[in-house]
């Protein structure tokens, strides 16, 4: 029930900040261009569009809204009340995983024809990974600017190689890299759904260890003394 209430509350506060508003036009720009390509390329780029956008929201919010919590002193009271740091953890990605399956929706039916359900469990998979990582670098942070530059750097190690990796058939090598299994799925060109959700979940688990201890050291500094 509090997890519920946690989710909640958060899905609130993106609504109140317009994120639905602002993804939703944005979205809709996106699938009119997708629409203008041609359909040797628009697979491609529908997939690249899914991985790096809505699937990837986590990591481009987060900073702004664990500042805009400390700023209002949300953290400071949820450090000393019952929520657990897994539980806010657990709320930020289920909130933000509602708002990338929806626009991830919206880009992929008007354009692709290949398995929905690939796409979904790829783009599930990506947004709880990259809100993770969002959490991992934003926990810390002190400004906007801190948080911009670690999430430049986790951009470029995670969107490139699995993006080349679609394009380039003769950069067979970046296929081992995680979150190339991430955007097969997506992409609906996984060779084994075994293998690229077992390489995603692996992640997943290694990445929400790392984010624990970083929200765990951020609720002792707010005042917080959970574990």
């Amino acid at each position: 029930m509090r997890l519920k209430q946690a989710i909640l509350k958060d899905s609130y506060f993106q609504w109140k900040y317009n994120f639905y508003f602002i993804y939703g036009v944005v979205c809709l720009v996106y699938v009119v261009i997708l629409n203008e390509l041609a359909d040797a390329i628009q697979a491609q780029a529908t997939t690249i569009l899914i991985f790096s956008d809505p699937a990837a929201i986590g990591l481009f919010v987060m900073g702004a809204i664990i500042l805009l919590e400390k700023s209002q002193r949300v953290l400071n009271s949820l450090a000393v009340s019952p929520l657990k740091p897994q539980e806010y953890i657990l709320s930020k990605v289920g909130s933000l995983l509602i708002l990338s399956v929806l626009f991830a929706v919206i880009l992929y039916l008007p354009t692709e024809k290949k398995s929905v359900a690939h796409m979904l469990l790829g783009t599930c998979f990506a947004s709880i990974q990259f809100s993770l990582l969002g959490l991992i670098a934003g926990s810390p942070i002190r400004s906007l600017n801190q948080f911009v530059l670690a999430s430049v750097g986790i951009e470029l190690v995670c969107f490139i190689p699995p993006i080349l990796s679609i394009l380039r058939e003769d950069y067979g090598f970046l296929k081992f890299h995680p979150f190339s299994a991430t955007i097969r799925l997506i992409h609906g060109s996984s060779g084994s759904l075994i293998v690229d959700g077992g390489v995603n979940i692996a992640l997943m688990i290694l990445l929400y260890q790392i984010c624990l201890v970083q929200v765990r050291k951020m609720f002792r500094q707010l005042g917080g003394a959970k574990l």
